[in-house]
């Protein structure tokens, strides 16, 4: 009896010891795989969940801003466009603003602005205009002087420093090189430092260069998202390693020689003489935002200046930071704080983190302590969750993650950014796997009833996501713009996962744009699939058949009904438009017709042209429109599920509602807020009622 007691005993714990082998293999293999995803994707801001860390940590702890700050902006803003007119200004304007700012004692003035050109609006200039056809008044502009001299004069007076913007080698601007060496070393580097590097800049007048202090650079696009989290303090521009404006200013402001950039320990550290401050080893520094508050006083009218309203007993000691401000202004950024700021913001907040030496760290050496740590807590897990129940396993996954938060929210008070996004996601993913094969393991013979059931629901699933996939794939990026030509943008949102609503744009040439906005009959995957095909052969059949609208639509109308055993049909509305001169023309396949908006007119729907819909009968005509967009001008082209949108009582947004709702909207806005303001004022009109039909809209814009 003994030995038959023993061997009863035995057998269980031999059957868990062979369940928790199996959960910690795939545990292991789990934590080998995130490892590896982890280090793949390196210590920069490609994963969306690591920005969302580190906005996450500034939006908790802001900087505090300096109550008597060392830099102020002196910005030709709205009121000082009212006072002085349109900018740009003429250029002894400028001169007249930097010599009231050298007057009151800034220590230094940094330009964000580009004088690349001489100024148009200069006497001498004019007087040109005016020689063939009136050479008396050419004389008489003529002895008003030069502007750009007078500019001149005054940068020469001061502390100047102007900008240059960094481009690429294939820029056709000119670039106004006379090899003016920033003040710049490196020191005790092997080799050359990997900075963000530019072939060239551009640059002020080789007047206006020779008479400033220095020059430094402005350019800091390339982010992931629009958002600035960091600027390159040091960048090549020509060959030649040059400071970012807010560094730069603020050398010449301690009258530092040199700027001069040395290895560290963790990085590089840029040295201006009487201060110092860390970069990464790409010249990047991060920026510590404080919160930019409404009528700051760190943002100085241009016009009270130049009035005098604001003299030297706010500006004495200060560094001035020039920018333009006003309407239309296009160098507006987004902080990690959500906040919308002029780019200039970047620099003046670069001024203050350097002064009050309240910086930001993340070295590579930091990532390596993450994924090791990410290592230390998966090999825990592996350890602790196959043999624990689930409350306990939930309580140390728990207690891990809130230390790792923990950490990371002190070592940011410090001025480190450490992330605890990626160890979280992934020690999360390694106690995900380990506690579902445990959970397995224990609760087969119950998942047994039900594997049918669940086989089938994760079918379906897959099958649903990878329509959804498809229907993503074949559509175009959303948005699409070329420079002073077109805007345009884009919006899709399915009824269900999947939709059989579709729009594509894509360029015929150089200077026409095609355009298409459709809605096929029925929903979910089979109208996702036919979707897919109309949209494609739409695009096959305008690439080929390129110059007729009319043979575009005939002819994809036949294409799509051959083989349509199941009779379904698609409508669609196809446009071309010539980016050069503004013509539209366009043709429907039993879709709505667009609604044009132009300033000054109440919204408009296009003369209907309008044909069968496509996918059913085959050699019917369909009738063109000609429009045209005048700069300014906006096309709306949406598919029935904006207009028949049902609220809970069953009555449709229409046509009336759409046309009313874009009455109302500003002439400036952009193609996005016309479809954010559509989306917002049919959910408002929907209220809880479910989406009745697929919703697609497509706003294009000759941009002013």
């Amino acid at each position: 009896m003994a030995s038959l007691d023993d061997n009863a005993d035995k057998s269980p714990q031999k059957g868990l010891s062979s369940d928790v082998r199996l959960s910690r293999w795939i545990g292991l293999a789990l934590l080998l795989v995130v490892l590896l995803g982890h280090s793949t994707l390196g210590d920069g801001l490609s994963p969306p969940w690591r920005r969302l860390w580190f906005d996450t940590l500034q939006v908790t702890a802001p900087r505090e801003r300096p109550a008597d700050p060392p830099a102020v902006i002196v910005a030709v803003d709205e009121g000082s466009i009212r006072a002085f007119g349109q900018w740009p200004w003429p250029r002894d304007h400028i001169a007249v603003l930097i010599d009231r700012l050298q007057d009151a004692g800034v220590r230094a003035i940094g330009v964000d602005i580009l004088f690349s050109e001489p100024d148009r609006l200069s006497p001498l200039s004019l007087a040109r205009w005016f020689e063939s056809a009136d050479r008396q008044l050419a004389n008489r502009l003529e002895e008003f002087g030069d502007t750009d001299a007078a500019l001149a004069e005054a940068i020469r007076r001061s502390q100047v420093i102007l900008p240059i913007a960094g481009i690429g080698a294939d820029f056709p601007a000119s670039r106004n090189n006379i090899g003016l060496d920033p003040p710049v070393l490196l020191e005790g580097f092997a080799s050359r430092p990997p900075l963000v590097e530019f072939a060239d800049g551009l640059r002020a007048t080789p007047r206006l260069q020779q008479a400033a202090a220095s020059q430094a650079a402005i350019a800091f696009d390339g982010l992931p998202d629009g958002v600035v989290r960091r600027v390159p303090a040091v960048q090549w521009i020509a060959d030649r390693p040059t400071l970012i404006l807010g560094a730069e200013t603020l050398r010449v402001a301690e009258q530092a020689f040199f700027g001069t950039v040395k290895p560290a320990e963790l990085g590089l550290t840029v040295d201006l003489e009487t201060l110092s401050f860390p970069v990464e080893r790409d010249g990047s520094f991060w920026l510590r935002f404080g919160r930019f508050e409404e009528n700051d006083p760190r943002y100085l009218p241009a016009a009270k200046v130049i009035n005098g309203e604001i003299g030297a007993d706010v500006l004495k000691g200060k560094i001035a930071l020039l920018a333009v401000t006003g309407f239309g202004t296009v160098d507006s950024q987004t902080t990690p704080l959500a906040q919308e700021v002029w780019g200039i913001e970047a620099h003046l907040q670069m001024i203050e983190q350097i002064v009050t030496e309240d910086f930001l760290r993340r070295p590579a050496e930091l990532f390596v302590i993450e994924t090791v740590l990410l290592g230390m807590i998966g090999i825990l897990l592996i350890q602790v969750v196959p043999r624990a129940p689930p409350a306990t396993s939930l309580a140390v996954a728990m207690g891990l993650s809130c230390g790792l938060v923990a950490v990371s929210f002190i070592a940011f008070r410090f001025g480190w950014l450490f992330d605890a996004s990626g160890p979280l996601l992934g020690s999360a993913v390694t106690w995900a796997g380990l506690l579902g094969s445990s959970l397995v393991e224990r609760d087969r013979e119950r998942l047994i009833e039900r594997s049918e059931r669940e086989a089938e629901m994760r079918a379906r699933e897959l099958l649903l996501a990878a329509a959804a996939a498809m229907q993503r794939s074949v559509l175009p990026l959303p948005e699409f713009e070329r420079e002073g030509q077109v805007r345009l943008a884009a919006h899709l949102t399915p009824s269900f996962d999947v939709g059989g609503d579709l729009y594509d744009h894509f360029l015929l040439d150089e200077k026409r744009l095609f355009l298409l906005v459709g809605d096929v009959s029925g929903k979910g995957i089979a109208a996702c699939q036919f979707m897919g095909i109309s949209k494609r052969l739409w695009k096959i059949v305008a690439q080929r058949m390129e110059n007729n609208i009319a043979e575009i639509q005939t002819t994809a109308n036949s294409e799509i009904a051959a083989d349509n055993s199941e009779m379904m049909f698609v409508t669609g509305i196809a446009a071309i438009l010539d980016l050069e001169t503004g013509k539209l023309s366009y043709s429907s396949a039993g879709h709505d017709q667009p609604l044009l908006l132009r300033e000054g007119e109440p919204p408009r729907q296009l003369e209907e042209q309008t044909g069968p819909p496509a996918g059913l009968m085959t050699g019917l005509p369909y009738p063109v429109g000609d429009s045209h967009l005048d700069p300014g001008d906006k096309l709306v082209l949406f598919s029935d599920g904006v207009t028949e949108a049902l609220d809970r009582e069953r009555e449709a947004y229409g046509l009336d509602r759409l046309m009313h709702c874009l009455k109302g909207l500003p002439a400036d806005a952009a193609p996005e807020q016309i479809i954010e303001k559509i989306r917002s004022d049919i959910a408002a009109f929907v209220g809880p009622a479910e989406q009745s039909d697929d919703l697609t809209l497509m706003v294009v814009e000759r941009p002013v």
